[in-house]
């Protein structure tokens, strides 16, 4: 039995969309049959396929930002949680964290 399709964003534009999803969604709230743990490796899986295209400051950055918002949301802090997300997506676009 092969595996479900599932959609690996893959561009800037497309992980924006993500994060922004992310927010909305995490920890709890995503679609039947998905977790976070999944949504997590899903993050890191499409940070490195634009790794090339951000540099890999930018990438050491997310991926570092990728892991404290998943702590943050294990141990209940979402809010805090939800504000790194949307800071990510601030430094997938090159700009600077705004939301603390």
């Amino acid at each position: 039995m092969t595996e479900p399709y599932r959609y690996v964003p893959s561009s800037v534009s497309e992980i924006k969309d993500f994060l922004g999803y992310m927010v909305l969604s995490a920890p709890d709230n995503f679609p039947e049959g998905e977790t976070l743990d999944e949504e997590y490796d899903l993050m890191f899986e499409c940070l490195g396929i634009v790794r090339k295209r951000i540099g890999e400051a930018r990438y050491d950055q997310l991926i570092d930002m990728a892991q404290r918002s998943k702590q943050l949301f294990v141990d209940g802090n979402d809010l805090a949680a939800r504000a790194m997300l949307a800071n990510m997506k601030e430094v997938v676009s090159g700009r600077e964290p705004k939301y603390e």
